[in-house]
Formats: structure tokens, sequence, C-alpha cells
């Protein structure tokens, strides 16, 4: 198989999970204000659900008191949030499909690129770019569908990809996914946190 097509795969699957998840469990948090929808990353993408945040949940845990940490850490980190990798067995079958990507970037073949050709840090930017790619198309069609149009979520929702605790190639992602799906206001804090996360390392 081609790699546009594993991607088009994955995305339509990712897609399908994302709405599925709004349809029968937006009831955990339909009382407050939805500002932030993200996909939820483990480590290299392996394991993906989603990552919610609301103005109601952003004050309880503010006023649980902040450290040191820039004052927008907590608007923007998935790892402060409420309602994180909450109901993932609805991206059981994205998981599975990870998987079987996975075998085939490693154990298989493609038909429009080869893998062969690739050291180490080469196959790590196709598979990152590969993921980036399949997250921007996702967030963008849940975008356009209006599926976030609710009346839950904010006017300008603040999108992308979160990890727990990224390492550099994870604040690369978060960075490059978000200047491709959010507003200029939402994208400047994002970049802000990620400069902060990289002087960390």
């Amino acid at each position: 198989m081609d790699s546009k097509s594993l991607k088009r795969e994955l995305s339509d699957l990712l897609y399908d999970s994302c709405v599925n998840y709004l349809e029968q469990f937006s009831s955990d948090f339909n009382t407050e204000k939805v500002y932030a929808f993200c996909i939820f990353c483990s480590d290299a993408c392996r394991n993906i659900a989603l990552a919610i945040s609301t103005r109601e949940s952003l004050a309880r845990r503010k006023n649980k008191g902040v450290g040191n940490e820039p004052e927008n850490f907590y608007e923007v980190n998935a790892s402060e949030w409420e309602y994180v990798n909450k109901h993932y067995e609805l991206f059981d079958k994205v998981d599975e499909l990870i998987d079987s990507l996975y075998n085939e970037f490693y154990d298989g073949e493609l038909d429009d690129v080869d893998l062969d050709q690739f050291d180490d840090d080469q196959l790590w930017e196709f598979i990152s770019n590969f993921f980036n790619e399949v997250i921007v198309r996702t967030l963008k069609r849940l975008k356009e569908s209006g599926v976030l149009d609710d009346e839950t979520f904010e006017k300008d929702v603040l999108l992308g990809i979160q990890f727990g605790d990224p390492d550099e190639s994870g604040v690369k992602m978060i960075e490059n996914v978000s200047s491709q799906v959010n507003s200029e206001y939402w994208h400047c804090k994002i970049k802000d946190n990620c400069d902060y996360l990289l002087s960390l390392s």
C-alpha cells in the first residue's frame, strides 16, 4: 500500500473516533465552555486519544495554585487538563491501525516510499511527518464539518496535538501542527509555550 492511502485511512478512522466521542460523551463537559480540543498522543504517537479543556476546569486547576511556569502554561498544556485520555477505548481501532503502520514502517514496504534508504533519523522524520499530516487533516475536517460549532465550544477553539511529557521532537510537532490549524491568537500562545518547554531541556 502507498503512504497516501495509509494517511487517508488513519485520518478517516481518527475523525470517526473523535465524532463518536462527541456524540457519546459530550455530557461530560456540556455544562462548561470548551476552549481546547486536541489529539492526545503517547510518545511517537503509538497511542491516540483526546485532550479537552474548559474554562471552568482551567479555573479549578488554577485555584490549586501555580508554580513558576509562564502565565499560559496551564491553559495550553494538556498534562494539566481535566479531560485527558478519557474514554480511550473509543480509539482502540486507531491504535490497532497504528500498530500495523509501525510494522510497515520498520519491517514492511510502501509502494511510493523506499523505507530501506532511510537511516534512523530520516525514518523518524518520515514517521513524524506522516502523523503530522494525519492529525492536521483530521482537525481541519472536524473544524470544517461543523462538529465543533456546538454552543459548548468557544468560537475560536484551540486545536492541535498534545503529549503528556513531550521531548524535543514532540514539541516541534506541537508547534508544527498548531501553525496549520490554529488562529494567530492561539498559535502565538502555543509557540511561546513550545519555546518554554525547549528551554527546559
